[in-house]
């Protein structure tokens, strides 16, 4: 399609960089502008008794809830997994874990609130919308370093092989660095991702297509 294409939008720097090296698109017909989204509601302060960790995902290939599961074993936190496909049985096989909770798939889901930290664990990304979302409440981020999210985290969370102890050592450091991180997503959040903040790049960047 990029033959038939004015110009291509990479919503990463990491697809950018696909982009041009790897499709061999033209740099003069490529741009790029990182993802961006409305912000969800600003993140209330919880009196949870115990940390509430959550992930947003399809229970299916290449998203690894499995490796969440088994990091969080021996941590005294909640695991509220948000999704569902084909791997759900296995996973709830596997889940004896009493703090582990499946709330299959909610369409529309915006209560990020509810929650103290945010993971996603995957063997494959782009740039996730749910984990902006999750950012833009204030969330520490605990993402797999596959794609574009290491664009997402600058002191906000950990970025993680997909092992069981690196995820597992991230969410005890997400734990200890809890406020900081919190104000960090925020903080990132409206610098990059904002789209009330960085509309402009958007209209400049289609005007500039239209016109020519």
């Amino acid at each position: 399609m990029s033959s038939l294409s004015d110009s291509i939008l990479a919503i990463s720097k990491k697809d950018y960089d696909n982009a041009k090296e790897v499709i061999g698109i033209q740099e003069d017909k490529l741009k790029w502008i990182t993802n961006k989204i409305y912000p969800m509601s600003l993140k209330k302060e919880l009196l949870n008794e115990k940390i509430k960790l959550l992930t947003v995902a399809r229970l299916s290939p290449p998203k690894r809830v499995d490796l969440l599961i088994e990091a969080i074993k021996d941590l005294d936190v909640e695991l509220h997994i948000v999704g569902d496909g084909i791997l759900r049985n296995e996973l709830e096989a596997i889940s004896s874990n009493t703090q582990i909770y499946f709330h299959g798939e909610i369409d529309g889901f915006n209560d990020f609130n509810s929650y103290d930290i945010f993971a996603l664990i995957s063997d494959s990304e782009g740039l996730p919308l749910s984990a902006l979302e999750a950012m833009s409440v204030g969330l520490p981020m605990i993402l797999s370093d596959v794609g574009g999210c290491f664009e997402l985290i600058e002191d906000n969370g950990v970025l993680v092989n997909n092992c069981i102890d690196e995820i597992k050592n991230a969410i005890i450091q997400c734990i200890d660095n809890k406020q900081i991180f919190s104000e960090n997503s925020k903080i990132i959040f409206d610098r990059k991702f904002n789209l009330d903040k960085n509309k402009n790049q958007y209209i400049e960047y289609y005007t500039k297509v239209m016109g020519n």
